[in-house]
């Protein structure tokens, strides 16, 4: 079988046995009545990564009872879908359902066929480090190590550490899918690890549907913001290189579908809604700590619009004791001390030792002092910015392909791109600007999309206002933005040191604000943009291992997928409210006679 088919076959094993628990969830759920197609959603993804990290602990206890877990899951899914889907008949929003897992395959489909485009699949771990930025640490191989250790010895023995990292320094959701998926096939070149990988960093597709469907935005500014998203830094670069940042960004995405809408209302006074809220929120945590910084701003964007009730909260916390205890007793008892980092992100701190948090945070601001503090404070702003730096890379970037040195232009704007977050949305970055001239001049033509728009940008700046103010900061902004190896890089405020849900609500602002001024502008700027992303990422610029060359199979696959993709889209159209429909007939009534 040819390369393509293999990549091709695994993407489908393994979004299946993703998608499987989250599917007999979805059945069961609509068995007893549910048809809400959000809440529906966000069901299946809690349910999804419930059982990644029943897989996870089942293998600590013991292999046997990994594998029991590994089969059963999926087998007894299965049957529920199978069983019980045909019960629901055609008044389940089954076509509703579909679009986003169709979305959520195009978009996996497309992202494995342009990672391989230039070849690696020999090496698709080391291929990944270097495909589409400069070369990148080991994070990405990491899950797949830890999660090796525990699958052999499950917790009879502490998995060694490598290259300074102990297992309690990374989340278990990854390694939860991992594991459950690890006695399916031969992992002996990483190819499986890295297709599930890829499938688990785009699920952020189903996330933005549900958003976007909760939000009630337009179906040709949906289509613009999904596209303009799929085909980002963001998604190409943090889907390829599968360190489990992006996995986040579904659950977070989905958390806010709650909150943003009209149906907080209604959430906050159930606690049903109260768990899977609180399960949303921990389960992005068990992805990557700096999930922190997203949900900070959504917590304090649901208080605001309304208060729950003392059950409610309750409900969520027990919720949130459930499934993050067994982690913290990992972190803390078993291979301590678990706060590695957080104390280098919040302290510049490092070094393995004891002391908790709190006190590591007080000595390292007593040491630099109040002015040493406030300048790194600044060098915060200035990485979110880019500051002068990122326009001095930006002009050097330029001169370089204007004397047809291509390549190191390329891997100039790569790297601008990767490190800064107001440079990392490219052209999106003047829309602000031009959103709030025009809407100076004239009302929006939809009120909608633009208070959508409105809620993105104000969740961004309070994340934002958090990332400076809490990251420790460090001295030498410039040199971290260069790719050097710096002590302290990991509290500067560079994009995939704090939540990478930030920069694709950026992303999402951006299209909603343009659209809901004229839907016409927005698409010049996601025509103008996709292309030059693509332009940006396609070539490879460093070598990669194994046989290298260019593939003409993967590259009329990343253009079907993509092609598919934008389609699919297209085709999603928004359900009207229950007013709007009823009234209907009536108006039409009204206009014959």
């Amino acid at each position: 079988m040819s390369d393509a088919g293999i990549v091709l076959l695994y993407a489908v094993l393994h979004m299946a046995l993703v998608a499987l628990p989250g599917a007999a969830a979805v059945v069961i759920a609509g068995c007893r009545g549910v048809r809400d197609v959000v809440t529906l959603l966000a069901i299946g993804m809690v349910a999804s990564g419930a059982s990644a990290m029943l897989a996870f602990w089942a293998y600590f206890g013991s292999h046997r009872l990994g594998l029991l877990a590994s089969f059963t899951i999926p087998a007894a899914s299965g049957i529920v879908v199978c069983r019980y889907g045909v019960r629901l008949g055609r008044q389940f929003p089954w076509k509703r359902l579909a679009f986003p897992v169709m979305l959520w395959a195009f978009g996996t489909l497309f992202l494995l066929f342009l990672g391989f485009l230039h070849g690696g699949v020999e090496h698709p771990i080391q291929t990944a480090s270097v495909r589409f930025s400069h070369k990148l640490p080991s994070d990405n191989w990491l899950p797949l190590y830890f999660s090796e250790s525990i699958y052999k010895f499950g917790h009879s023995r502490v998995p060694p550490s490598v290259s300074t990292w102990l297992s309690s320094d990374r989340p278990p959701l990854q390694m939860g899918y991992v594991l459950a998926a690890r006695p399916f096939g031969s992992w002996t070149n990483g190819l499986h690890y890295q297709v599930l990988g890829v499938a688990l960093q785009q699920v952020w597709i189903v996330g933005m549907w549900a958003l976007l469907e909760a939000a009630r935005v337009r179906g040709r500014t949906r289509a613009l913001i999904l596209t303009a998203a799929l085909v980002s830094d963001i998604a190409i670069v943090h889907g390829f290189f599968v360190w489990p940042k992006l996995v986040a960004v579904a659950f977070l995405l989905t958390a806010a579908a709650f909150i943003f809408a009209d149906r907080w209302t209604t959430a906050r006074r159930k606690p049903g809604f109260a768990v899977l809220l609180a399960c949303l929120f921990t389960l992005a945590m068990l992805c990557h700590g700096t999930s922190m910084y997203c949900v900070i701003p959504l917590v304090l964007l649901a208080a605001l619009r309304g208060r729950p009730t003392r059950g409610w909260i309750a409900a969520g916390l027990l919720a949130v004791a459930v499934l993050y205890a067994p982690w913290l007793a990992y972190q803390h008892c078993f291979d301590p001390p678990g706060n590695r980092l957080v104390k280098s992100m919040l302290a510049s701190h490092e070094a393995v030792d004891h002391r908790p948090v709190l006190g590591t945070i007080v000595d390292a601001y007593s040491k630099i002092g109040l002015r040493k503090a406030i300048d790194n404070k600044i060098n915060n702003v200035n990485a979110i910015t880019g500051a002068a730096g990122g326009v001095d890379n930006i002009a050097h970037a330029i001169r370089l392909a204007s004397t047809g040195h291509f390549h190191a232009a390329l891997a100039t704007a790569r790297d601008v791109r990767f490190y800064s977050l107001l440079q990392s949305l490219g052209v999106f970055a003047f829309a602000p600007a031009l959103m709030l001239l025009l809407r100076l001049r004239r009302r929006a033509r939809s009120s909608t999309d633009w208070t959508f728009a409105g809620t993105c940008f104000g969740l961004v700046g309070v994340a934002c206002a958090l990332w400076i103010v809490v990251q420790f900061g460090t001295g030498d902004t410039v040199a971290v933005m260069s790719g050097e190896k710096v002590s302290g890089a990991f509290s500067a405020a560079i994009i995939h040191a704090g939540s990478l849900a930030v920069p694709m609500l950026a992303i999402t602002g951006c299209v909603a604000g343009l659209a809901a001024m004229s839907s016409r502008l927005a698409a010049i700027f996601v025509g103008i943009d996709v292309p030059l992303v693509l332009a940006l990422y396609t070539p490879a610029l460093s070598p990669l291992p194994g046989s290298t060359r260019f593939s003409y199979v993967f590259a009329a696959g990343a253009a079907l997928f993509l092609t598919g993709f934008v389609v699919t889209a297209l085709q999603w159209r928004p359900r009207r409210p229950a007013a709007m429909r009823a009234s209907q007939p009536a108006t039409k009534a009204t206009q014959a006679t």
